[in-house]
């Protein structure tokens, strides 16, 4: 009895280890390379990464996993423990680029990423790279227009209010990021333009090529001190 238990014990554990160790493979066929970034916010940062790939085919899902510690992967995806968490994007299959939106980081910490490619032999990560999250800017940014006003083409206009009127702040840019989806996994953005701050500003854009049988989700955002700044989410439907 004894050396059937023993003998099932390191069964399990074979089977166990031997399952965790196919997560990372080295794979001739299929490279990954870990991008750099763009907006950061604690709501959506950008980071950006390539697969390049013998057989596009190959590559039956791709993304980035990110984290609060080095080296973050897809066995981890979801688990959060005292000392800090990880999370996986899931940016579609085949090879070629693409941007993946990081969500629900927390303020003022280190953010850890790495690119990865799921093949049928396992997972092939690209460089593990850092990004650093500040403070949220202060301030709103509330609506004023969002409406489909031809059948190709929408109005919209946000207002950016300080915390502190007498504080001026130098905006990088500001515009509005618009998506088919409500979850903005994906988007396009429209840049209108920068401004010195002084109080509460508004400022106004032209969503174009917009296809009239699709809903739309549009945010607007203001970017400076190297992050971004979002507002609540409009929905956007034709009524022209």
């Amino acid at each position: 009895m004894k050396k059937t238990y023993l003998f099932l014990m390191i069964l399990a554990s074979i089977l166990f280890f031997s399952s965790c160790t196919k997560e990372i493979i080295e794979d001739s066929s299929v490279k990954v390379t870990t991008g750099g970034y763009g907006y950061i916010s604690t709501d959506m940062t950008e980071c950006y990464a390539t697969i390049e790939a013998k057989s596009s085919k190959s590559v039956l899902q791709r993304g980035i996993c990110y984290g609060s510690r080095p080296m973050p992967a897809l066995e981890n995806e979801g688990y959060i423990y005292d000392e800090g968490y990880t999370y996986v994007t899931k940016n579609g299959q085949g090879s070629g680029e693409f941007t993946a939106i990081l969500k629900g980081l927390p303020d003022n910490c280190k953010v850890y990423y790495r690119a990865y490619a799921k093949t049928k032999k396992g997972v092939v990560y690209g460089e593990d790279k850092e990004l650093y999250i500040g403070g949220n800017p202060s301030g709103t940014l509330s609506w004023n227009t969002c409406t489909w006003t031809h059948p190709n083409y929408a109005d919209v206009k946000s207002t950016y209010s300080r915390d502190y009127s007498y504080q001026t702040v130098y905006s990088d840019q500001r515009g509005f990021v618009y998506s088919e989806d409500p979850d903005f996994n994906s988007f396009e953005r429209l840049v209108v333009g920068w401004d010195y701050v002084y109080g509460n500003t508004t400022f106004n854009g032209t969503i174009t090529d917009l296809d009239p049988n699709k809903t739309y989700y549009v945010k607007s955002f203001i970017l400076y001190n190297g992050m971004a700044l979002y507002s609540s989410t409009k929905e956007l439907h034709y009524g022209y």
